[in-house]
């Protein structure tokens, strides 16, 4: 863990019960984790100190949690947490899957939790939703679980088929009142989703709330002014869970507080965007103490229409150097560390993502690879298991393009992934 010279903001004073919510997290973190208690002695913050001074003020004295400490967590997670029962991954952006334990206490506090932001989208005992994704690694099951509790009146996982008009020849068979999905998911799908609705002008859909990754302002504007639908933006990570959703006033994401602490860390003094950091309040399986999430966020100063008194911030972009390939995180990290495996020297690489008929990812390697094509293939989807259900399951086309090595002298360094479905 690495201090960084920045300043750090919060959203106004915690409350009492924040502070005690605080309090617990960090004497839990300490009397678990070697990662903390090495971090906390290093500050000189001892256990008495934990259970006498002020919260906030031990949190301040904290470093910044991220990069190889994160994952020193959460393998410390797997050895000592109780009653494990599932655990949450993502690619990782070091070549390294981020993985979260997650136990019985967080799966009954997550599911309440979601509960609680579906119901500011408007949900209730009256609705049927469907959660759209591209297969079982990313069927939300978590989402169906919180639902039920929520007490809906149906609910449904729905895997996309490679043909999107039979996907949503599903979907509308099922006449859901709410979707869930991904927006990249959905983008795929719009076209099928439009003419699918002009031919069930009774079809009872209403709102559509949206995981993972922004959604173009375009695709917002089909769907809220030809299709009359209302969107909901939901915010959360894979070593988080939930953070927070869009309100019915649509203005920003509400971040729940209590359910974590957020500071933005910024460059200058009156900045009002940054870096969000999130100490997790209630996450037992892997409590995270000021972790730099790798969103630049902006904050909403005002208070908000819809009547929440939770902050309020613009979710800019993910500063990880990762993009969202059908809800599939996509790194240039760790695919760079997947295709040169067992290969000495490591060389260069550059990586497009495409959608001209169909998504693809496109690798472009010096030449001297070519003899090495069918075992670099091998590689990418033997250490990318849900990119490898894309390419399985004809989601995602995958090229290999060899250059002369002098391509890369050519090109910035910063150009690693290159996102031309948004240009």
């Amino acid at each position: 863990m690495m201090g960084r010279a920045l300043m750090i903001k919060t959203f106004g004073e915690p409350s009492a019960g924040a502070r005690i919510a605080l309090r617990r997290s960090l004497i839990y973190a300490h009397s678990r984790f070697d990662v903390y208690r090495d971090s906390m002695a290093k500050a000189r913050i001892s256990a008495d100190d934990l259970k006498t001074h002020d919260p906030v003020k031990l949190i301040e004295s904290l470093p910044i949690l991220e990069g190889n400490d994160f994952y020193k967590l959460a393998n410390e997670a797997f050895t000592i947490a109780n009653e494990i029962v599932d655990l949450e991954a993502s690619s990782g952006t070091t070549g390294h899957r981020k993985r979260r334990a997650i136990t019985y206490s967080d799966e009954i506090s997550e599911s309440k939790f979601l509960g609680q932001l579906f119901r500011v989208c408007g949900l209730d005992v009256h609705d049927r939703v469907a959660c759209l994704a591209t297969g079982p690694l990313t069927l939300m099951v978590s989402f169906t679980r919180a639902l039920e509790e929520l007490g809906v009146f149906e609910t449904y996982a729905l895997s996309t088929g490679p043909e999107p008009a039979a996907t949503i020849d599903d979907l509308l068979a099922l006449d859901p009142t709410a979707i869930i999905t991904v927006p990249s998911v959905l983008e795929r799908c719009l076209n099928a989703l439009v003419s699918g609705l002009r031919k069930h002008p009774h079809a009872k859909l209403r709102s559509i709330i949206y995981v993972g990754e922004q959604i173009r302002d375009q695709i917002r504007t089909v769907l809220t002014e030809n299709l009359d639908l209302e969107i909901f933006g939901y915010y959360g990570a894979s070593e988080t869970s939930a953070l927070g959703i869009e309100c019915q006033a649509h203005k920003g994401i509400h971040l729940f507080t209590d359910q974590n602490y957020f500071e933005v860390s910024t460059k200058e003094v009156d900045d009002t965007y940054g870096q969000l950091l999130v100490t997790t309040l209630r996450q037992e399986g892997l409590p995270l103490i000021r972790y730099s999430i790798g969103d630049l966020v902006k904050m909403r100063p005002d208070d908000c229409s819809c009547g929440l008194s939770n902050p309020r911030v613009d979710v800019l972009e993910r500063n990880d150097g990762s993009v969202s390939l059908l809800g599939i995180k996509v790194s240039y990290d760790s695919i760079h560390h997947a295709v040169y495996r067992d290969r000495d020297p490591i060389g260069p690489i550059e990586v497009l993502l495409s959608n001209d008929c169909r998504e693809k990812i496109t690798l472009v390697l010096p030449d001297s690879l070519v003899p090495e094509e069918t075992s670099i293939r091998r590689s990418l989807t033997g250490k990318e298991p849900d990119i490898a259900y894309l390419f399985a399951g004809k989601f995602v086309e995958l090229e290999l393009v060899f250059v002369n090595v002098a391509y890369f002298r050519s090109i910035r360094k910063n150009r690693r992934i290159i996102d031309l479905r948004t240009q």
